[in-house]
């Protein structure tokens, strides 16, 4: 997340301790993260390290997360290890193709997200099609053994996301082996 890499040590834990908890609230609740509490709130979060509920108020976010999660929230910014920089996760290295890959995914998305008018992230979030992009699934049961996605979403985005990888890696059939 940009941004991160210049907190210092007990901020990047803290960082790392309000993201899990976000990733986990999106996963419950089927949206995606950035409509809890986006990346920017988060980092303000880390360096300010509230430590009430009315502190958290000084946050914009989605109510109902703040709501659920508060108290998370202020357990997990307590007890936060600090994050050293050379404890932090190297940038995931890509195949050669994954980043073209990602921008196809997405073309696909915006196509079906006018047809549907539907916002794009609504159909699939940039963080389930980068690992799309990464994973490069060849079935759709594949698609569904990376729990990216609900079952009906795999079922009936599945083959186009299929077809696109396929097409990405020169294979001319219709990647719908599921």
């Amino acid at each position: 997340v940009n941004g991160v890499a210049k907190l210092g040590a007990p901020e990047r834990g803290r960082f790392k301790a309000i993201f899990d908890i976000r990733e986990e609230e999106a996963a419950a609740q089927n949206i995606a993260p950035f409509r809890l509490i986006n990346n920017h709130e988060m980092i303000r979060m880390a360096r300010q390290s509230p430590a009430s509920i009315s502190d958290l108020k000084r946050f914009k976010g989605h109510p109902r997360f703040f709501s659920r999660r508060s108290q998370d929230l202020l357990e997990a910014i307590r007890h936060a290890e600090p994050i050293e920089r050379k404890r932090m996760p190297a940038p995931p290295v890509s195949e050669p193709g994954t980043e073209e890959l990602f921008k196809e995914l997405k073309n696909w998305r915006a196509q079906k997200a006018d047809k549907r008018n539907l916002e794009s992230g609504m159909i699939l979030n940039n963080r389930v099609l980068k690992e799309i992009a990464r994973q490069r699934p060849r079935s759709v049961d594949d698609l569904r053994s990376l729990n990216l996605m609900t079952d009906w979403k795999a079922e009936n985005y599945g083959p186009d996301l299929l077809r696109i990888i396929a097409a990405a890696e020169g294979d001319p059939s219709t990647g719908s082996g599921s």
